[in-house]
């Protein structure tokens, strides 16, 4: 069974990985209102993984460092 903090671990990294994919997608596109609203998306992702590295923590102090 997989643990909490691996499961944690894998989510942040797939919010990591869709912020790249997200910013690559957006320097392609050529519709405006597109655009901004790409724009948007990772703000909002970099908000979440900045609550995950928090859980991290918060794991990491009672199951020791990774």
């Amino acid at each position: 069974m997989t643990k909490s903090l691996d499961k944690t671990l894998e989510s942040f990294q797939n919010v990591e990985d869709a912020i790249i994919d997200i910013k690559t997608q957006r320097n392609v596109m050529t519709d405006n209102t597109m655009i901004a609203d790409y724009d948007k998306i990772p703000v909002q992702l970099e908000k979440a993984s900045e609550d995950l590295i928090n859980a991290i923590v918060i794991f990491q102090k009672h199951e020791g460092p990774l």
